[in-house]
């Protein structure tokens, strides 16, 4: 019979990100030798969470003690702790960094816009004039023998 692996949960906020960001993880704990006796902790979640993970084939424990391994999912300002008994702590930081936006009034700021429209007038015009050196036009035979 193979040991149990306990492993800890710890998230501030639970998005989906982060759902999916556990799911990945205890799917490649499970694929280490011995992770098919996998047991997590974690505090109380939301139903359809526990749902998931009863459908991995992971056990729930309800003692924080027995992980000593914990995977902490930061997605907030606040820094999260994991408990001192953790031997080793696996943090991941999951949170949205959002860029300054360049509000410079300078000139040189931004990007500029290629320039739009045509430069030169077009050389060939469809509705143009019939040639002053032509004057009377076509002949009526020409257009019968060429239609």
């Amino acid at each position: 019979m193979s040991k149990s692996q306990v492993i800890g949960l710890l998230w501030d906020v639970m998005t989906p990100q982060v759902e999916g960001k556990i799911v990945q993880d205890l799917i490649a704990l499970q694929a280490q030798p011995g992770g098919s006796n996998l047991i997590v902790y974690y505090e109380d979640a939301d139903p359809s969470f526990r749902k998931l993970v009863m459908t991995l084939g992971i056990k729930r424990t309800p003692a924080a003690v027995l992980a000593h391994l914990w995977i902490v999912y930061q997605t907030g300002v606040q820094p999260l702790e994991a408990p001192e008994h953790a031997t080793t702590v696996v943090e991941r930081d999951m949170r949205q960094r959002v860029a300054e936006p360049n509000l410079s009034t300078q000139e040189d700021s931004g990007f500029y816009l290629a320039p739009q429209g045509r430069e030169i007038s077009p050389t060939l015009d469809l509705n143009r004039p019939m040639p002053g050196w032509y004057p009377g036009g076509p002949n009526p035979s020409i257009v019968w023998l060429w239609s």
